[in-house]
């Protein structure tokens, strides 16, 4: 064989190696993503959580955080059963978009699988940003909501109508009005603005529960006998279901 036939055989024969290889780590990657859901394009990465000051984006992979305990107020809202073996106690803002990502999403399929079922119970406290200038308001709402009986209610319709609601003024006598709320005693509430006093407190649980600032949504999930994991974000439910799970 001549010099340059030897060369050419040679140089198509490391190609077909080169592309082998290459094949084969795409295969790979492939399957890797199938079992961690993917790379982050669809959205549902550990950063859609919005960010405090104090608490920036946390990074791709972060540590699990683990609390021994956290604070549990006597009006904070319930959902589920009280003696549930698995608490979620949700840090929530409600004009934070990825907060109303997760409510419209990943809660109903854990509200159907776990605290439906009594397994589950879900603690809900407000963690009003500062930069959200409507965000205290819209709690207020809820817990004036609550004050009659139908906080479950206006949290799911504040959510479910948040780019509606957001820089008008009159939303809170709307939704109130559509719950068929007596729109005296909720105008009293909120003009009142009570509930706002408890916000700082529930700011401060988180944060100290995770030994610094959070941003929302938060999530500790777990019991005393366990502790509590944290997980941050609009996570998507496989990452909820681990987490409820450790813990049951």
């Amino acid at each position: 064989m001549s010099e340059k036939k030897e060369e050419k055989v040679k140089l198509e024969f490391s190609k077909l190696t080169a592309w082998k290889i290459i094949s084969g780590l795409l295969a790979i990657l492939l399957i890797v993503s199938i079992y961690t859901g993917g790379f982050g394009i669809d959205g549902e990465e550990d950063n859609d959580v919005e960010p405090t000051p104090s608490a920036p984006q946390q990074p791709s992979q972060p540590q699990p955080v683990i609390a021994d305990k956290v604070n549990i107020n006597s009006d904070d809202p319930v959902l589920g059963d009280e003696d549930a073996e698995v608490t979620i106690i949700e840090f929530s803002d409600y004009q934070c978009p990825f907060c109303s990502r997760f409510s419209l999403g990943t809660m109903k399929q854990i509200k159907a699988d776990y605290i439906d079922t009594g397994k589950v119970k879900l603690v809900f406290k407000d963690y009003p940003l500062p930069f959200h200038s409507e965000a205290d308001e819209a709690s207020i709402a809820a817990a004036c909501a609550g004050k009659q009986d139908k906080y479950w209610e206006m949290h799911d319709k504040i959510f479910a109508t948040q780019q509606s609601w957001s820089g008008n003024a009159n939303a809170g006598d709307v939704l109130a009005k559509e719950l068929k709320l007596s729109t005296t005693k909720f105008d009293k509430c909120f003009d009142d603005r009570e509930p706002e006093s408890g916000f700082a407190g529930d700011m401060q649980d988180g944060n100290t529960a995770a030994g610094k600032g959070i941003g929302t949504p938060s999530f500790f999930i777990g019991n005393e006998d366990k502790g509590f994991l944290l997980v941050q974000g609009a996570q998507p439910y496989p990452k909820f279901q681990a987490a409820i799970e450790r813990a049951l």
